[in-house]
């Protein structure tokens, strides 16, 4: 009775893992939300990042690939939006792997004056994506390159997701848990 019932429960979790991966290969798009930390490596410090993406599979591809968009906000002393285009690539099944060309933008609340030019030029104060360069400017160049693996749920994924981020002089890791739905 014992190895019947597992064997039922056995052809029942197969079953649906099986149809989940089918209705997953089903669409087109995916939107997720991504909740995560984002450790700044020149810093030592890390803080909260919330976000979005979303993918475009490309049809006709093989391996499966994608396009899409990110956009992030890292929660630090100061706020810093990231927004970048992904070009996703799925070798395998499940996995992926991406790299985002894009602009980190920061949102400084706080400013000090730089005590050598008399009080008159007003600087932002160190943000957590800032690179402590002299000129600085609250737009920088991105580069972002990253790895996930998707837990398919019918049209619902988890997906761990690390990237690695480089802006002017500094470098980061980004990394947390990106829930999502495909349509």
């Amino acid at each position: 009775m014992k190895n019947l019932f597992l064997l039922i429960f056995s052809i029942f979790i197969s079953t649906n893992l099986i149809l989940a991966e089918e209705e997953h290969l089903s669409h087109n798009h995916h939107a997720g939300f991504f909740i995560g930390a984002v450790s700044n490596l020149n810093k030592s410090n890390t803080d909260l990042s919330i976000g979005l993406d979303y993918e475009f599979y490309i049809p006709v591809t093989n391996p499966k690939m994608g396009i899409g968009f990110i956009a992030e906000i890292a929660m630090a002393e100061h706020t810093e939006y990231i927004l970048a285009i992904p070009l996703f690539i799925h070798p395998i099944d499940n996995f992926k792997a991406f790299i985002a060309p894009g602009f980190l933008i920061s949102s400084h609340d706080e400013t000090h004056t730089d005590e050598t030019d008399n009080g008159l030029l007003v600087k932002p104060k160190d943000a957590i994506l800032s690179c402590d360069c002299e000129t600085a400017p609250e737009s920088h160049f991105l580069f972002r390159i990253g790895a996930g693996y998707d837990f398919h749920f019918g049209r619902i994924s988890v997906s761990p997701t690390i990237a690695f981020d480089q802006v002017q002089c500094c470098a980061y890791l980004v990394y947390g848990i990106s829930v999502g739905v495909g349509f």
